[in-house]
């Protein structure tokens, strides 16, 4: 194990945002470290002024301080990389990295190759490679995008060029591996380059190396559509060149027309020219049917606008010649907001006569139309796509014989036809961010994308990634060029008014009917449960949750769920959980209004807060039995509660809900539920106290339920939030104001004439005192803590109290009555059964031990702790316990012992303290090990 150094740090700018540190990925949150990184990462080793800093980062709106802003954002990023990444000199902040370390300044360097020099192809193509995407993706910084991602992006451009240019003219004979690859590179950069001649010109001569000089012809006539439409002209000089260059062959082209004039084989609808990415889904479909010697069934299914059809008509052109017999298309209106589901008779109609079946040899009566549809596809290997299906029994009479294949588009996941015809599945999602960034520069174009690129991103994401959506608000913007994208982010951003505004001149062109049509064909209580869906705001939902939320049974509410799953309505991402799209919990909000009275939706909210309450507080007192209890509050009738009967389920428990939970507090303090949202706040205490990334929320929501209670005159509530707020900032390092909030809850205790809740603001005020390195004013303020929890009969909180007593006795230097009291302390915790007092204790302990020179019994006492502290999940408190077990055992001469210390200590801190995590890699590499 070795010490990780600045030389470890890679930083990835040229597509999606990456750092990684000896190879291991480095998780920076979207914000202004990333951006400030990045733009060090332009220049790596050269000093950045913090005025250059701060334009990139804030753009046109600065912060007041900007010198104290910008040390704020690289402290924090110091935290996250390694030792002296980032220095400060006379000229600014400095990337200490090498050229080699940023894959921009590599992409530079390598792209200048000189043509005289032998290995020019070779580092061309190394610059090329490292491009993943769109530079600076992840990165929100407007201005770094204008300021850098044109010339970069014209650099790539002009190595792609160079590189196409050495593999038509070059000396040595074209690898075909290189070829495709060069391909597939140029492709993907008209796409966002679309009127750059010079690279459609080594396109098409590229091309037409391989043999695709059809595919040329079709690209050129793209190309002069194009200069036409954008621009006004035509293509220049070099472009009617090559042109001229495909069509010397005349017997090529009298022979494709032959071809195409003999064609009898139906084609299907052509797929929008805007369609992006789906390269998995794709893929999916290749190896499900393209592969195959026996032509399968697959069902694509997905939400509604998420570009099912888009996707397979797609597919079918570029597999077109796969089929000789053609493609049949039918759009059998499943889910049309106007038309009803298509009838057997009426796509049997359409289908023979795609197949060329004379309409006067079509019997009137259905089973001999079936007939004869089966007779005249017997032994044609065609493909047949059923686009839109309402349900699998509208489907399983047209399905093909297994000559021919079949793909079929529903919104419905046709669990008939995948179980009874053994057909596969496609699930389609929304697009990624990245995909949803490529379709708005094919409707758009890439400067008018580029321009704006933090409204691209919030267009995108309230467009909940879907094509149906993001393609209504290209089609406003590109009817409206003088409109700005910010705007039209503007527009969008309100929840009230979003669907109305993702509507064009019909209900075909509506998000709000596309997915209404889908609510329309569920049963009366799915549509109930649906429409309540829409109290609940947070993104996922759980099984007990949903039965709360409707005041159903557990069974019931899994019947309904897998119906509303089936529909693509919700969908269920981890068994019993779901998750419902933004776009489709508005549709259920604007539903709930206008058919839920106010009783039911009040019903309705409280039983799914009462669901949450409830399972949070029984979570919460397995995780600490002997903390200050609340009361709960009077439940509804049918409140489910999630499974949590343990001390390691109540752990999974908060770990895979507490973002849930804080954003369900958020909800109810500012929805007229704020007992609810306190009391979920007091829950997630003992979780979020030993996670530092939970400090501010539990601070911020802390601090608003304040202002929110004391509007509501609830007193108690009021003097908790004091004390939750308190213990928060004093986490933060906020001293004074978490003082201020414990002064007040004590106040709020008071004349409530709550004596416990005050000894528990005087335990958390003087813990305070404590980090502040007040020992004496701590020890002052704790016996008389010791009185008060001597008096409420509370042992867990007389044990707790003793042990604070002792390790502040220890760093006082008063050793013998630091541990007497710590022992006293100990069996105080071990018979209340309080698991991390006595944790706490036994950490205390190794230290008292250690400062009187007991070693032996001080690492005795921090291996208990270092178990004890992992055991509860405590990660950052167990891994200072091993870092100090293996201390001591160095210190006693035992060095294996130590070694094994701190590798486990390392295993358990993972991220949870960069800090000790260093310190363990250091001792490690100096025991070599």
């Amino acid at each position: 194990m070795v010490d990780r150094t600045a030389s470890d740090l890679q930083v990835g700018l040229l597509g999606s945002f990456e750092v990684t540190v000896a190879g291991r990925p480095v998780l920076l949150p979207r914000g202004r470290g990333r951006a400030l990184l990045a733009v060090l990462a332009m220049d790596p080793g050269l000093p950045v002024t913090v005025e250059t800093l701060a334009q990139r980062v804030w753009g046109a709106r600065p912060p007041q301080h900007v010198r104290a802003s910008v040390h704020t954002v690289v402290r924090r990023l110091r935290s996250r990389l390694p030792p002296e990444s980032i220095g400060f000199s006379a000229g600014g902040y400095v990337l200490k990295a090498t050229a080699e370390q940023v894959d921009v300044a590599r992409f530079r360097r390598l792209a200048e190759a000189e043509p005289s020099d032998p290995s020019c192809a070779e580092k061309l193509w190394s610059a090329i490679r490292l491009w993943r995407g769109v530079a600076f993706t992840g990165v929100d910084s407007e201005d770094l995008y204008a300021a850098e991602v044109p010339a970069l992006a014209d650099r790539y451009l002009s190595a792609l060029e160079r590189v196409a240019d050495l593999s038509l003219v070059g000396p040595r004979f074209p690898d075909p591996i290189e070829v495709t690859e060069l391909t597939q590179r140029i492709r993907a950069a008209l796409e966002h380059h679309p009127l750059r001649e010079s690279l459609w010109v080594r396109h098409l001569r590229l091309l037409d190396l391989t043999g695709r000089r059809a595919e040329a012809l079709a690209a050129y006539e793209d190309v002069r559509r194009s200069l036409a439409d954008e621009l006004g002209v035509g293509p220049g000089a070099e472009l009617r060149a090559v042109f001229a260059d495909l069509l010397g062959d005349p017997e090529d082209l009298e022979d494709a027309g032959r071809r195409s004039g003999a064609a009898t084989r139906p084609v299907p609808p052509s797929a929008p020219s805007t369609f992006v990415g789906r390269t998995d889904a794709l893929a999916g479909i290749d190896e499900l049917i393209a592969s195959g010697e026996q032509a399968p069934v697959v069902v694509v299914s997905g939400a509604a606008g998420v570009g099912k059809t888009a996707l397979v008509l797609h597919w079918a052109h570029l597999h077109y010649d796969k089929f000789p017999d053609g493609v049949v298309y039918v759009d059998l209106r499943g889910f049309d907001p106007n038309r009803r589901p298509m009838a057997l008779g009426e796509a049997l109609r359409l289908v023979l006569a795609e197949l060329g079946v004379d309409a006067q040899q079509v019997p009137s009566d259905v089973h001999r139309q079936l007939t004869l549809y089966r007779s005249t596809i017997a032994e044609r290997r065609l493909l047949v796509v059923l686009d839109n299906a309402r349900d699998a029994d509208q489907v399983r009479p047209l399905l093909p014989p297994r000559t021919a294949a079949a793909l079929v588009t529903s919104r419905d996941q046709l669990f008939g036809v995948v179980s009874r015809e053994g057909a596969s599945t496609v699930r389609l999602g929304p697009l990624s961010g990245e995909e949803a960034r490529d379709l708005l520069r094919r409707r758009l174009g890439a400067r008018r994308v580029g321009a704006e690129d933090g409204a691209v991103a919030e267009i995108i994401e309230t467009c909940d990634r879907l094509p149906m959506a993001l393609s209504l608000v290209a089609a406003r913007a590109a009817t409206n060029p003088a409109f700005r994208l910010s705007d039209l982010a503007d527009e969008l951003r309100p929840e009230s008014g979003r669907l109305d505004n993702l509507s064009g001149p019909d209900e075909h062109s509506s998000v709000r009917a596309a997915i209404r049509s889908s609510y329309l064909a569920l049963g009366p209580e799915d549509a109930r449960v649906f429409r309540l869906l829409g109290l609940h705001r947070v993104a996922e939902i759980s099984l007990a949750a949903t039965a709360s939320l409707a005041g159903v049974t557990l069974t019931e509410a899994s019947s309904t769920m897998a119906r509303l799953a089936a529909a693509s309505l919700v969908e269920e991402r981890r068994p019993q959980r779901y998750v419902q799209h933004d776009l489709v919990r508005l549709l259920a909000v604007d539903l709930l209004g206008a058919s839920e009275s106010p009783e039911a939706k009040r019903r309705a909210a409280l039983g799914v807060l009462g669901h949450y309450l409830a399972t949070a507080r029984e979570a919460a007192m397995l995780m600490d039995p002997q903390q200050y209890p609340i009361s709960l509050l009077p439940m509804v009738d049918q409140v489910v509660l999630d499974r949590v009967t343990s001390y390691d389920e109540a752990l999974a428990w908060f770990t895979a809900m507490h973002e849930s939970l804080l954003e369900v507090a958020w909800i109810a303090l500012t929805t007229g539920y704020p007992e609810y949202g306190w009391r979920l706040v007091w829950c997630l205490v003992d979780y979020a106290d030993r996670r530092a990334a939970l400090w501010w929320p539990w601070a911020n929501l802390a601090e608003h339920a304040v202002v929110v209670l004391a509007a509501a005159g609830d007193d108690a509530g009021v003097a908790q939030c004091h004390r939750l707020a308190g213990q928060a900032l004093a986490r933060l390092e906020e001293y004074d104001r978490a003082h201020e909030h414990f002064a007040l809850a004590s106040e709020g205790f008071e004349r409530i004439g709550d004596d416990v809740g005050r000894s528990y603001v005087l335990r958390n005020d003087t813990w305070t005192c404590a980090r502040e390195g007040r020992f004496a004013e701590a020890v002052t303020r704790m016996e008389k803590l010791l009185e008060l929890f001597t008096g409420t009969g509370d042992e867990a909180g007389l044990g707790r109290a003793m042990n604070s007593m002792g390790w502040y006795l220890v760093h006082l230097g008063d050793l013998d009555r630091a541990l007497a009291t710590c022992l006293k302390a100990l069996e105080h915790a071990q018979t209340s059964g309080d698991r991390p007092g006595e944790a706490d204790t036994w950490d205390s302990l190794a230290l008292a031990y250690q400062r009187l020179g007991r070693l032996e019994d001080a690492l005795a006492a921090a291996e208990r702790a270092a178990e004890q502290y992992e055991a509860l999940g405590d990660h950052a408190s167990a891994a200072r316990s091993g870092l100090q077990a293996g201390d001591l055992s160095e210190d006693l001469g035992d060095r294996s012992r130590a070694r094994a210390a701190w590798q486990q200590a390392l295993v358990v801190v993972d991220n949870a303290d960069p800090e000790i995590r260093a310190t363990l890699t250091q001792r490690l590499e100096g025991a070599g090990g």
